[in-house]
């Protein structure tokens, strides 16, 4: 049900703006978040943004102090982020 509710926003089905008139996707926990919207996430809370095609986004992490090192939720799994982008340890990243 979750994909399907994501595909729906991708697609363009339903405008993110009204998500927040269908109360199945905030039960599904998806929910809009206007340009400009500050958003605190834990550093253990994994995340996912959803945008309609054609639409970019920008955003701005503040960060405190290291608790954990980052990845990518795959399967129900951490996959560390260097694994799943396929970037070896000594390669550069820009």
């Amino acid at each position: 049900m979750y994909n399907g509710a994501v595909a729906s926003i991708e697609q363009g089905w339903i405008a993110p703006e009204h998500a927040d008139e269908h109360d199945y996707l905030n039960a599904l926990g998806i929910y809009w978040r206007k340009p400009g919207a500050i958003v605190f996430r834990r550093a253990t809370d994994f995340h996912r943004i959803v945008l309609p095609r054609g639409v970019k986004a920008k955003s701005i992490f503040i960060m405190g102090r290291k608790t954990n090192s980052w990845g990518f939720l795959v399967g129900g799994n951490k996959v560390p982020w260097r694994q799943y982008l396929g970037i070896g340890e000594k390669e550069k990243v820009d």
